[in-house]
Formats: C-alpha cells, structure tokens, sequence
C-alpha cells in the first residue's frame, strides 16, 4: 500500500502553499531511519528508464524529466540513464508510468528494477490543491522527477533520520533507509522539511556527496577522442552481464543456441559505428551498418543504436563454441566490406586477425580507458589513429 502524507507546507516566496501529498513510496520493513536503503543500491551505473504510457501529448513533459535527472543524478556521478524510449513487456529498469496523481514509487532503488508502474509521475497537477504546479508545470514536474529519482537510485526520504525536528519526523513515510552517508541534510532533495520546496529539485553538497559515495564521482574532463558503450539484453529484459580481461569482455555465463538478445550501442562523441560477427567456423557476419549502402555515421553525441533494431533480436546459432561480438568506432569512415573480407582471408585467433588487417588503424590500448564493475565501454584520448573496437566474448552450448 501507499501511504501519503496531507499537511500543507509553507515554502518561500516561488511556491507559497504545496500540498506534499505528492511524494510517496511504498512501505516495507527497516529498523533504522538514515539516508539509503542499502539493498537497494544498484550494481550497475547504467540504468535502463523507459515510459510504460508515452504519448505525443505528455512528450513535453517527458523531456523535462530526462533533462532534469540528466542535470543532476546523471551530472554528478558515473551514472547513465540509457533508453527513455517505450517500454515493452519484457524492458527491466525503471519504468515510469504517467497520471494524474501523487508521484511516488513501489519501492527503493533496484527493488524498482523491471516492476510494472514502478515509478508515476505527474505532468498535469489538476487534482492538486494548490494551482501553483498548474501555472509552473516544468518546474514542479522537474522538481519532482529528481525528488522520484532519488528514490530509484536507493535513497530515503531525509527527514526520517533522528537528527531531524520532531515536527519534520513527524511527516516520516514510505521505505526507510538502514544506513547513513552524510551528516543530516536540511537542504537535501529528499527532505520535505528543506526550507526550498524539495530543494527546488536541485542537489545540495550532501546529496552529491551522498551519491558519489554510492556511484563515484564523474569522471575528470579529458581530451576525448571516442568514446562509447554497450549494453546486452535478453528478450526477457534480463541484462547479459560481462567481465572484462584486458580490452576483451567475456559473459559471465554461457548461452545456449537459439538465445535472443538486443544490443544496445551507446556512443558518447560522433563517430562512424561498425557491428559484426565472427564465430568458430572463421566467418564474418555483418550486423551494422546492414548494408554498404546504409550510413555508419551517428553525429549525435550520446545517440543510442539497437541491434538489431527495437523490434527484432539477434539469435545465437547452432555453432556450438565461442562467438565474437565486436563494435568498431572510428574517426573515419571505413571500407567495412573489405575489412569483414580480409579479417576471414587472415589467420589465426580473432585477435590475431584483426590486429593483422587493422593494427595501423586501431589505439594504442596504453591511451584505452575501459569501464569496469559489470559495464561495457571505453573512453579514448584523441591521437591519430581512430579505431576502437570494443569485442565480448559469448560462450554458447547447444
């Protein structure tokens, strides 16, 4: 069950009367009151979000949500927030569903992870008592999407820990957290009691300490040449995690033949994007651009490809063995056809082969940064040479 608070707050001179009814979470068991529910953390820093009821009449405030979390949660730390597209049946992550309601969530951070509605958002505010979020709808929606997503990324309401006013920890609902980060936060996002309206949906210090702690700081500004990542995704929603081995990552299980899956490339600089194959019988198989007549080229800095598209999957076949999957980002655009040819005229192992046919062409793996804790991607320092590829290994018996 829900449960809500209805006292009115009095906020300074923006929003003078809120009715704070409109951020609530589900209740389960905690035995203390502090800042993040530690089961709730997520392993992953990339998050799947996707909208359980798009409409080109919500699309408006749909984007106020995605650049608001982007602006703050994303901003401060080594989380990426990928999708933001419909969601399907089988989509995990965050799922948001639209209505007018009070916004609030089912549960703490991961425990979230692929539930149905599992976050509801606002975008109309007309069953509100006040008209303030009707005359400022992109700020209250922006305010309050921050406020949700704090909640999705595992952290409690602020204003249940111990150190707060006896008036504020009166207005204690939803999930509490079982251990604290920072010192108590007056200013915090996550408190009702913030003398700012959920501090006008912007983190305070301790918010972002609070998150860095969880998620890492971001990374150092460098001189990036190309970057980008990938996600794998079972028809069923499940993630197909890997571990990495030097610029090689392996699944961390075997798949049988006939799996299917969707792979989600991620490139964060414009970049010319290559996709293919290659299996134990030697042989290429072209997977993106799908024709030579079909553009590699994405110019939108942090674009997303699905492949094969978002209606249909790749399917592992029945060549028992392991099968590669390799991405190459590039500066220039390549002779894909001839580099497919020439990578199964060479011999020797896959890396062999690549290397053989593109060794001049490819970084230098000394000036590789490869992303790690269960993620696939990299960050390349710009130089002359242009290629990337980022290659994970699938196991798969019959």
């Amino acid at each position: 069950m829900f449960i809500s608070t209805r006292r009115l707050l009095q906020v300074f001179a923006l929003i003078e009367v809120m009715c704070l009814a409109h951020v609530s979470v589900e209740v389960v068991e905690a035995q203390n009151r502090a800042i993040a529910l530690r089961s709730g953390i997520w392993e992953t820093r990339t998050i799947p979000v996707c909208w359980e009821n798009p409409t080109e009449a919500n699309r408006q405030g749909r984007d106020w949500v995605q650049e608001a979390v982007t602006e703050t949660w994303q901003k401060h730390s080594q989380l990426r927030f990928m999708g933001w597209n419909a969601c399907a049946a089988y989509n995990q992550g965050i799922r948001i569903y639209i209505e007018e309601t009070w916004p609030h969530v089912k549960g703490l951070g991961k425990h979230l992870n692929g539930i149905p509605r599992g976050m509801v958002l606002n975008f109309t505010f007309q069953n509100w008592s006040s008209s303030q979020c009707r005359q400022r709808t992109e700020f209250c929606t922006k305010a309050l999407a921050v406020h949700e997503f704090g909640h999705a990324l595992g952290f409690a309401h602020e204003h249940h820990r111990e150190e707060a006013s006896p008036a504020c920890q009166k207005e204690a609902q939803g999930v509490s957290g079982d251990f604290k980060i920072t010192a108590y936060d007056l200013y915090s996002v996550m408190n009702y009691c913030n003398p700012k309206w959920i501090g006008n949906g912007k983190l305070s210090a301790l918010d972002i300490v609070g998150l860095q702690t969880l998620y890492g700081a971001p990374q150092p500004e460098r001189i990036v040449g190309l970057s980008g990542a990938l996600h794998f995704q079972l028809a069923s929603g499940a993630a197909m995690r890997a571990d990495r081995q030097g610029s090689l990552y392996t699944m961390t299980r075997p798949y049988p033949s006939g799996t299917l899956f969707q792979v989600f490339i991620i490139n964060h600089q414009p970049a010319y994007i290559y996709t293919f194959g290659f299996d134990r019988l030697e042989k290429t198989y072209r997977i993106f651009p799908h024709t030579p007549a079909h553009s590699a080229y994405v110019d939108q800095t942090r674009s997303q490809l699905v492949i094969p598209d978002e209606a249909h999957y790749v399917s592992i076949d029945d060549t028992v063995g392991t099968d590669y999957f390799c991405v190459l980002f590039s500066h220039q655009k390549l002779d894909f056809t001839m580099v497919l040819q020439r990578i199964e005229e060479a011999s020797g192992s896959f890396f062999t082969r690549l290397h053989t046919v593109m060794g001049a062409e490819l970084v230098l793996e000394r000036n590789i940064q490869y992303a790690e804790a269960g993620d696939i991607g990299f960050t390349a320092t710009r130089q002359e040479r242009g290629v990337v590829p980022l290659i994970v290994a699938i196991e798969h018996t019959q």
